[in-house]
């Protein structure tokens, strides 16, 4: 059995178990030392190569003597028990570098051995200034290299230190792909793999106008218009790395030649290149190539130590005055642990504190609260079972112990920080006996650090996914077995994973699971394994294109085919939506099956769902028979036999209720009976009498665990103030959650909400009402499928997955979601990484409503791509009400039953819009050809036109749109409409107008400090009348913190802000919230400048036609402008500049971005 973490996140397991002794995982520090001491004490022991360690000797000598690094010669001194102690350094791409102290010179000599420098496969290039190298204007860059691995930097023009930021440009490999990134512009990637291990020549062509081409091998494979930035002073060209956080560094393969010319390079020269005829070509502004042997040598990297570096051999030369009294090596760690400890001070002790406080705390407890495993070592009073010394304890945390998984998360430092605090605070005042002294002689033990290493906290912490407890179930797309996207590929579109072995830290840190898919209620597989899945997919890893697919030993896989038959027809053949490309999604009929949900406790999870209108219950039995997995199912009362399917076709039933029947082992139920079904390791099919196995669906899954956090008030010096409502970030909460929170709502009493994240939780936080103050949060539920909305009803919480409408159920009212019920499951789910459901809101009638995204590039396949949905109050029924989306995030109810949907620029969408939307059904159609619809006419006149379209610049992202009530806290600004923004994390007003059935208006930002977070949803705050607002970050978008909540709090000073926009022959009228100084408004104050769009199958549009307009006249009536502008004609884009005063005389500036599609007279 593997063991996962203590809660996923116990910081140290010096368990108090006493059912059995383990082997400890720490070694005590002297056993870290290989001695080197010999019978013939002039002379050391022979060993093999090494690299990366420490050498100590301790000897006596009547004259200087050398000591030899291979065959490089040291001096060291004579003398009388003299110390000298070395550290030797030899790190790829590097030259070999030692230090040196002796006991008569504390001074450290640093040498570096010439001749020394190797490689291992990596660049050795030292980057140039990025002036010389315009990646800004036409320009082409060449790269001619080989590799084996899915990602790494060929290129980059990028900060010379620091993080990815926008001006860099990078040409890279990623899953394999020839890529080429523009920081916060976009990316283009070619077709085919890279990463075969052959040779080849990538070049990238840009022209003055920022259209990029990729070639690979003289041929074309990608291109995108207008991808490009201004250059950024201070970037420097680099060969073989990006920047610390993005694009990674060329680890695998050689590159062998880079190539630089301010000027396109045309197809015939690019091809020319291609077949190694560059000296045809005029010569280049810049050309490198890879350093030969004499310069570069390549040698075997030696793993001896915790870092793999070359090797050598020490040796002392023959000198009869010698006696050595001490010779011993260690391996270099990453940190100089010596002087960690000896830095020891208050500092560090509030750091070690605030990790234990808020992270060990929940499960060691501390002196006067227990914590919440029972076995967890108190260290106020347990005894320590893996060593109590700092290096032991360090190792504890470094390699896990018992229960405990390794916590990689933590630096050197970050380690020793808590450890210094556990012995100040429990030890040296409670528990004396276990605090073990630190002299001189133990910290000249320690291990010392590699000096060329820097070691950054965040530099080894595992990637979020596979550090965070999911719970013991998770809903995701799961592929069962390999093999391409056709009509036989075997995917559990809405598969349900289950964990089946027994321990802590949740379906991640199991080995054995099995999967269902709720489209056809089958059991899709039973696999084992040190690995859950293959984490690939754009909530894992974050690459497009992929999806997630399970990895390891498959005990048994069913095909994508029903798992029961028919109830009245006894058929197997599938009844489901058919995709363009001939597979079949969405769920089977409601009268052969239907998904009820799942049950959680004490027992483990256990499925619902229906088979007509007979209910299935079944579980796998938690048991001790290694290898065996125990499948219960009891069928409840019905009219007539049942068929499930159980597993591939044998010659041989199991008994007499056994058939074979659609290629596939069948088992036959009578109503109101069950059976046992043991799953063998080798793949047997057993049924065991199960006349004493019991289904039991007992509630009492473990309390959540409360965290706490504070609320930072915000700035009141503007019209606004935000309130950071802070969420507990993934290292510091009980489960290491990724707290991508992506939907909240109120409970009525309006001191808590419940939030969800992207990643499958639903939080309640307490505390909301508070102005200040610490807020109280609990994980209630998780292992939902990509949750993108939240709303409460009736005190219920209802959230909008990827793959059902879901409806959380407290059944006992312990505060842990113990039934996750499916109201709806109708969603049209495919593999691919783009289709969304966005967004959570309800009518009167209690229907619902969300927004399904298309398929990113690419045509849909069903009729929910591209879609608004809404689902009866029931679930029982989903509507279409529009097509032609792309990325829909979210929905806004309008006060007259209509709707706002954003959509997001692409194919066919020329920048992003804003929709209002009527809800006719699928023939309202908002112009993306790649969503499904029956409108096909790519004429702009088929489709319905925006409120407004918003260029990149203005908003990258919309997302949502809500109304302030008119009885809000926002003063003049009650009542009108708000976008929030996922790409830039801001908040707009959006005044418009309506014109017969049409609106049209525009967009205006309100004066706040961007959000460290995208903001995908907002609510006003039933009480307090405050905007309240949530985002993350999870796919392109320029604010990059993984989640937030925030308040938005209206002050008494003006917003300034325009609250409608009207546009008629020759004249714009303007309302704004606030009076203005009436001097301030003349016709210089503003500024109108329009563009035109173009809508095509190509990704978005130029602004092509620019032109500025003249204003004539401003005049001012109240706290109406109107502007008169006599070339003013419909436009798809258009900005209005203005600078005005207020009544104060405070000057200010706004910028609305609009379109007009209609000028009334």
């Amino acid at each position: 059995m593997k063991n996962g973490p203590l809660m996923a996140l116990a910081l140290l397991s010096l368990t108090s178990l006493t059912a059995q002794v383990l082997p400890p995982t720490s070694v005590p520090v002297n056993k870290t030392k290989t001695p080197l001491l010999t019978k013939q004490l002039d002379q050391l022991a022979q060993h093999d190569l090494q690299a990366n360690f420490r050498l100590f000797l301790k000897y006596s000598a009547k004259s200087d003597f050398i000591v030899k690094f291979g065959d490089h010669p040291i001096k060291v001194p004579a003398g009388e028990k003299v110390t000298s102690d070395f550290t030797f350094e030899h790190l790829p791409n590097s030259s070999a570098l030692i230090h040196l102290s002796t006991s008569g010179d504390p001074t450290t000599k640093r040498i570096e051995v010439p001749g020394s420098l190797a490689s291992d496969g990596n660049i050795a290039f030292k980057p140039r200034p990025g002036k010389d190298f315009p990646m800004d204007k036409a320009f082409t860059l060449m790269a001619r290299f080989t590799t084996t691995t899915e990602k790494g930097t060929l290129v980059a023009l990028a900060p010379a230190n620091g993080k990815w930021e926008r001006g860099g440009k990078t040409l890279f490999i990623q899953d394999g792909r020839l890529s080429y990134d523009v920081g916060w512009e976009g990316m283009v990637q070619g077709e085919g793999l890279v990463n075969d291990g052959k040779e080849h020549l990538a070049a990238l062509v840009s022209d003055h106008e920022g259209n990029v081409t990729l070639y690979l091998d003289g041929k074309k494979v990608a291109g995108a218009d207008d991808l490009t930035s201004k250059d950024k002073e201070g970037h420097t060209l680099k060969v073989g790395s990006t920047t610390k956080d993005f694009g990674g560094d060329f680890e695998d393969g050689s590159i062998e030649q880079v190539l630089f010319w301010k000027r396109s390079l045309s197809e015939k020269e690019i091809s020319t290149a291609a077949r190694k005829k560059i000296d045809e070509l005029n010569t280049p502004d810049f050309h490198w190539k890879k350093p030969g042997d004499s310069t570069n040598k390549q040698l075997n990297l030696v793993e001896t130590g915790t870092h793999p570096g070359y090797g050598t051999i020490v040796s002392l030369e023959k000198n009869k005055g010698i006696t050595i009294h001490e010779a011993w090596m260690q391996p270099l760690e990453t940190s100089d642990h010596r002087e960690i400890v000896r830095a020891w001070d208050k500092n560090s002790l509030k750091r070690g504190q605030e990790i234990y406080n808020q992270l060990c705390i929940t499960c060691h407890g501390s002196d006067k609260k227990e914590g919440s495993i029972p076995i967890a070592l108190k260290f106020h009073e347990g005894k320590f079972k893996n060593g109590h010394d700092p290096f032991r304890m360090y190792q504890t945390i470094t390699k896990g112990y018992g229960m405990m998984m390794p916590m990689p998360q933590f630096s050197t430092r970050q380690k020793y920080d808590v450890i210094h605090y556990i012995r100040q605070e429990y030890l040296k005042k409670h528990n004396p006996s276990q605090l073990s002294k630190i002299e001189d002689s133990y910290l000249d033990n320690l291990p010392r650090g590699i000096s060329q290493l820097d070691e950054k906290e965040s530099k080894k912490t595992p990637p979020p996914y596979k550090m965070m407890d999911f719970g013991n179930h998770l809903f995701w797309t799961y592929q069962i077995e390999p093999g391409p996207l056709d009509t036989n590929v075997n995917i559990a579109q809405k598969g349900l994973a289950i964990r089946l072995d027994p321990g802590l830290g949740g379906i991640s840190k199991g080995n054995s699971w099995a999967i269902y898919d709720h489209d056809t209620m089958r059991l899709a597989a039973i696999y084992t394994g040190d690995q859950f899945v293959n984490w690939k997919g754009i909530a894992f890893d974050g690459s497009h294109g992929t999806h997630t697919s399970i990895v390891g030993e498959r005990i048994l896989t069913n095909p994508d085919r029903p798992g029961w038959a028919h109830p009245e027809t006894g058929s197997w053949t599938p009844i489901r939506v058919k995709g363009k490309d001939g597979r079949l999604f969405g769920p089977l009929p409601k009268d052969w099956v239907t998904f009820k949900g799942i049950f959680l406790g004490k027992s483990g999870t256990a499925i619902q769902y229906l088979v007509g209108e007979t209910v299935i219950t079944e579980t796998f039995l938690n048991t001790p028979d290694k290898g065996v997995f125990h499948r219960l199912i009891q069928v409840g009362a019905g009219k007539s036999k049942l068929k499930m399917r159980v597993g591939k076709a044998t010659e041989k039933l199991p008994n007499k209720n056994y058939v074979i029947e659609d290629g596939s082992l069948c088992r036959i139920f009578e109503p109101s009976s069950q059976a046992l079904l043991l799953h063998t390791i080798d793949g047997t099919i057993i049924e065991e009498n199960s006349s004493s196995a019991h289904l039991r669906k007992e509630p009492g899954l473990p309390a959540p665990t409360t965290v706490t956090t504070q609320i930072q008030r915000g700035d009141e010096s503007g019209p606004f103030a935000v309130d950071t409502l802070t969420v507990p970030v993934a290292n510091l909460n009980p489960h290491q959650s990724w707290m991508r929170t992506s939907g909240f709502d109120f409970y009525p009493d309006g001191k808590r909400a419940a939030v969800c994240t992207w990643m499958g939780d639903v939080w309640i936080v307490e505390g909301i009402d508070q102005l200040e103050g610490t807020l109280t949060w609990k994980r209630i539920c998780s292992g939902l499928f990509q949750p993108l909305g939240l709303k409460i009803i009736d005190d219920k919480i209802h959230v909008t997955c990827r793959d059902q409408l879901a409806k959380l159920h407290d059944t006992n009212g312990d505060e842990t979601i113990d039934f996750i019920e499916c109201l709806n499951n109708d969603h049209q789910v495919t593999e691919h990484f783009h289709e969304f459901a966005m967004g959570l809101q309800t009518d009167d009638k209690g229907n619902f409503y969300y927004a399904k995204s298309a398929r990113h590039a690419k045509d849909s396949l069903v009729p929910h791509h591209g879609t608004l949905l809404r689902v009866s109050a029931d679930g029982s029924k989903t509507d279409i009400l529009a097509t032609g989306f792309r990325a829909a995030n979210g929905v806004c109810l309008n006060p007259d039953g209509t709707f706002i949907v954003t959509d997001q620029e692409g194919h066919w969408n020329p920048k992003n819009r804003i929709n209002w939307v009527s809800g006719e059904g699928p023939n309202e159609f908002f112009g993306n050809i790649y969503g499904y619809s029956p409108v096909t006419d790519t004429a702009d006149s088929a489709m319905k036109n925006p409120l407004c379209w918003i260029t990149n610049q203005f908003d990258r992202s919309p997302s949502e749109l809500l109304w302030v009530p008119k009885d809000a806290k926002w003063g003049s600004l009650n009542g009108q409409l708000l976008n929030l923004s996922y790409g830039y994390g801001k908040i707009y007003v959006v005044p418009h107008e309506k014109i017969g059935n049409h609106r049209q208006g525009g967009l205006c930002e309100i004066p706040l400090k961007q959000f460290p977070t995208g903001i995908m949803r907002g609510r006003f705050h039933p009480g307090d009348g405050q905007l309240y607002g949530c985002g993350m970050f999870a796919w392109a978008g320029t604010q990059r913190k993984a989640g937030g909540l925030y308040r938005i709090r209206k002050l008494d000073k003006p917003a300034n802000l325009p609250t409608q926009i009207e546009a008629s022959k020759n004249t714009v009228t303007l309302t704004l919230s606030d009076k203005v100084d009436e001097n301030s408004v003349k016709p210089d104050s503003f500024c109108i400048k329009a563009w035109d769009l173009k809508r095509t199958k190509n990704y978005g549009s130029k602004h092509f036609n620019e032109r500025e307009w003249e204003i004539s006249s401003a005049t001012i009536n109240g706290k109406k402008i109107t502007l008169t502008v006599p070339d003013l004609e419909p436009t798809w884009g258009m900005s209005i500049d203005l600078k005005l005063t207020d009544r104060s005389g405070q000057p200010y500036q706004r910028l609305i971005h609009n379109s007009i599609f209609e000028l009334p007279q």
